[in-house]
């Protein structure tokens, strides 16, 4: 897909002077998509990070992003889809009022035209690395489409690695999920695939075990409370287990206090006095 990348812009400040919908969330947004879209050559439909478009943009809301992004969707400048769990959303570009003219127009104003600009053929301009401006303080726009897989890959590790640990984390997340299902992972059970057990099973093992019914019932409503796990985060996957488990603790909590109240017949805080005496024998 052709694009360029002046002429867009000059068509879409267009539409700013002319749509009164617009406002300045609205352009700071399209133009941070913008720049994503040029890091993506330009590619019919590209992939969004959140973090990274927010950076861009400078919009300190999340809501606010969301209702920017909506609407710019609404007002027929964008195409996007909302992205799915961790996968990051897609954006297609619309081309606007302007932009459909192959004729090339690299110049900041459209009063203005270079005759060197309009002799340049179209296959020595994709070939050079720079488009000639007007203006001698004028930096040059690098066309991405000359830059090898190289430079590309190298600038996609300095950014990530300018980014916050959070966001790196997110980047990661979404690298995994589209990586290939066949390598190995610690597999980690899910809660579906846990066999859970129903009263009269916690009952009839309690009683195979010799343990007390009415810890059965207690052990049971317990732990359906809080969804089976240990801990209240940890899930359970082996009930008979933690029902041991359950025994000994009670049975800890009954030696503690049952030590704690036995009463001392000697120490500290004790007379020094038989007990087993007799009150019938005199004085």
């Amino acid at each position: 897909m052709k694009i360029n990348y002046i002429r867009h812009l000059n068509a879409f400040f267009a539409q700013v002077r002319k749509d009164n919908q617009l406002r300045a969330h609205h352009v700071s947004l399209y133009m941070a998509l913008f720049q994503v879209w040029n890091q993506h050559h330009f590619k019919k439909s590209f992939p969004i990070l959140r973090e990274e478009v927010v950076r861009l943009c400078r919009i300190g809301s999340m809501n606010t992003y969301t209702r920017c992004l909506k609407e710019l969707h609404s007002y027929g400048y964008i195409h996007y889809q909302q992205g799915k769990m961790t996968m990051p959303g897609i954006v297609i570009m619309l081309p606007l009022p302007g932009t459909d003219d192959d004729t090339p127009q690299l110049l900041l104003s459209d009063k203005v035209k270079s005759t060197t600009d309009r002799n340049i053929d179209t296959q020595s301009r994709n070939k050079n690395a720079t488009v000639l401006c007007i203006k001698n303080d004028t930096v040059p726009v690098a066309i991405l489409r000359c830059f090898n897989n190289k430079q590309i890959n190298n600038r996609k590790q300095e950014r990530e690695n300018g980014l916050p640990p959070s966001e790196k984390n997110y980047n990661n997340q979404v690298k995994n999920s589209c990586c290939d299902k066949d390598i190995p992972r610690a597999e980690i059970p899910a809660a579906a695939e846990r066999i859970l057990p129903d009263l009269s099973q916690v009952q009839e093992f309690f009683k195979a075990s010799a343990y007390p019914a009415t810890e059965a019932s207690k052990f049971f409503h317990h732990y359906t409370a809080n969804g089976w796990k240990q801990g209240g985060r940890v899930p359970i996957t082996n009930w008979q287990a933690a029902a041991h488990k359950w025994i000994l603790n009670i049975n800890l909590q009954i030696t503690q206090t049952h030590d704690r109240n036995t009463r001392q017949s000697t120490g500290a805080g004790r007379l020094q006095v038989e007990e087993n005496k007799s009150y019938s024998e005199p004085l």
